[in-house]
């Protein structure tokens, strides 16, 4: 008779309570097969100390492991949250700018490309007024090699291949700054414009005497009026 101050032999287990409670529920299932575990057999023996937890579920597992590696990428971070008050300081100094901008002149670049899509004879949805853009910007940049410029200027190397035009580079400084009195995004100017069209078309036949600044509403009305050599798309002197 034990006086309970230890326990028999047999009743002394080194595993985990969850691990008895499965092999004893196996075994009352199965009593006259071999205690087995499908999951360690699927993924194999883990490592002593390296997630036993996750050993019974293969697709566990896999997804676990995903998860984890992501804290193994390298990034920046900002845990003090500094990067909000830098950002806030820069916007108050330097409103409208951004270390991607390369030259002020993209500033009057943009709109002249713009009001001469605007104001060109082209007739033609919106996805054709976004092509005719495209190929006048890119020319800006053969135009300004051709010019002698050679820093500062967008899709100098990627050319054709350029992804971020200038136009969305400095669309949003151009609201700030004022110069662009549109409130949307590009692609929201450019599918208004066959409407813009088509009002003030309507309105000229309303009447003939009335005349209507079509660029009023997009650009502001003080924006300098492009040299004859950006007119005529001829290289920057």
């Amino acid at each position: 008779m034990s006086d309970g101050s230890s326990l028999p032999e047999r009743c002394v287990s080194t595993r985990r309570p969850h691990q008895v409670f499965r092999s004893r529920s196996r075994r009352r299932s199965n009593p006259d097969g071999p205690i087995r575990n499908p999951g360690r057999e699927r993924s194999g023996a883990i490592r002593e100390g390296h997630d036993p937890w996750i050993d019974f579920d293969e697709a566990e597992r896999q997804r676990t492991q995903r998860i984890m590696a992501f804290f193994d990428q390298p990034e920046s971070r900002d845990e003090l949250g500094l990067g909000t008050i830098r950002d806030s300081i820069a916007d108050i100094l330097f409103p409208g700018t951004s270390t991607i901008q390369t030259r002020l002149q993209y500033m009057l670049f943009v709109p002249w490309i713009f009001k001469g899509i605007e104001n060109g004879a082209t007739d033609g949805n919106a996805d054709k007024l976004v092509s005719d853009a495209r190929v006048l910007e890119l020319h800006l940049t053969e135009a300004l090699e051709a010019g002698g410029e050679s820093t500062g200027i967008i899709g100098r190397v990627a050319r054709a291949k350029l992804q971020r035009l200038p136009s969305s580079i400095y669309w949003v400084g151009l609201e700030q700054w004022g110069i662009r009195r549109f409130h949307g995004s590009i692609e929201s100017y450019f599918r208004s414009i066959p409407g813009q069209r088509r009002s003030m078309s309507s309105r000229r036949k309303l009447d003939e005497f009335e005349r209507v600044d079509r660029d009023v509403h997009n650009w502001h009305p003080g924006l300098p009026a492009p040299p004859r050599s950006f007119r005529n798309r001829r290289p920057f002197g």
